[in-house]
C-alpha cells in the first residue's frame, strides 16, 4: 500500500553541492599547504639570522 508512495518523489539532484564542497574542501587545502610554504621561509630567514649573530658572537 506505502511502496507505491516511495517511488513518486524522485531523488533530489544534489551534484552541484557535491562539485561546491570539493571546490571548498580543495580550497582550505591549498591556502594551508601555502602557510606551510611561507612559515618554512620565514623559520629560514630565521635560521639564518640567528647563525650569523652566533658567528659574530664567536668573533669577538
Amino acid at each position: 500500500m506505502y511502496l507505491p508512495l516511495l517511488f513518486q518523489t524522485p531523488t533530489p539532484n544534489t551534484i552541484g553541492y557535491l562539485i561546491v564542497g570539493y571546490v571548498i574542501i580543495g580550497g582550505i587545502g591549498l591556502l594551508y599547504v601555502l602557510s606551510l610554504v611561507l612559515r618554512q621561509r620565514a623559520l629560514r630567514r630565521d635560521l639564518e639570522v640567528i647563525e650569523r649573530l652566533h658567528l659574530d658572537n664567536d668573533e669577538n
